[in-house]
């Protein structure tokens, strides 16, 4: 028998064009698997970092309260972008405790990429660019605080004499690992530029939730800070969701913000 030519060879070793297309298919099937999962496990990695800024600045408020005799630091940039509070804000206050400042010197205040102020996740075109043009403020923080537990000292509007407490005090909050001092804050609107949310209008005033918190922006879940330094990823109905008439009788399935409700 003859052997068969380097010619035919080279001929038999090479591809088709229909095994070409066949394999190229392939390879565009297993990456439109791979690239939802890819996706995933990228914004599994962001709520990570995120729940664990929200741990370290939950930490960084028990050193706080340790130091000024159980009272929560104070709320200070209003929604709107006011400043008036700017020097008893909380993002200012705990800095020494937090180790890091939430903005860095120069003519215009910058936000770093990367810190415990901000989530990996949040997109907010306000980090860069001033809702209120041409030069309102910038975005602070990706985190707000609870606005029950964060209003100054016996000013607290939420005070009454049968609650025989003022929430803004650590002492004073029963539950300290079911009540919730920090929430990711909303992208835009109002509050983009704000430190606080107002959890006890949510009831009354439903459709205003989503203009103060990011409540799903980590896969249908968010994360939280605790008072007693922990943190938790949940879904908002796991920290505030009722039964009932907010004018009249409630019960209250969760409520992690109010602290004689907190559980």
């Amino acid at each position: 028998m003859f052997a068969a030519s380097p010619a035919r060879r080279a001929r038999r070793a090479a591809f088709t064009l229909i095994e070409l297309l066949v394999v190229v298919a392939i390879i565009a099937l297993l990456i439109s698997i791979l690239l939802p999962s890819l996706g995933r496990a990228r914004e599994q990695a962001r709520a990570v970092v995120c729940q664990s800024n929200l741990h370290n600045l939950s930490l960084a408020l028990l050193m706080y309260t340790d130091s000024y005799n159980g009272w929560f630091p104070q709320w200070g940039y209003s929604h709107g972008g006011g400043d008036a509070g700017a020097a008893q804000a909380w993002i200012n206050t705990m800095t020494p405790f937090v180790g890091q400042s939430w903005q860095t010197q120069g003519e215009r205040e910058s936000r770093p990429a990367s810190s415990v102020f901000r989530c990996a996740s949040d997109r907010s075109p306000h980090w860069t660019r001033a809702r209120q043009q041409p030069a309102g403020p910038l975005r602070r923080t990706s985190y707000a605080t609870n606005y029950i537990l964060a209003t100054s000292g016996e000013d607290n509007p939420l005070w009454s004499p049968q609650d025989a407490a003022v929430y803004n005090r650590r002492d004073n909050i029963r539950r300290p690992s079911s009540t919730i001092y920090f929430v990711e804050l909303a992208e835009a609107g109002d509050y983009a530029e704000a430190d606080h949310v107002h959890p006890e209008n949510w009831a009354w005033l439903p459709a205003s939730i989503d203009d103060q918190v990011a409540r799903a922006r980590h896969s249908g879940q968010a994360c939280y800070g605790f008072v007693d330094g922990h943190s938790e990823r949940l879904a908002f109905d796991r920290t505030f969701s009722f039964r009932g008439d907010p004018l009249g009788d409630v019960e209250w399935l969760f409520n992690k913000y109010y602290p004689t409700v907190a559980r």
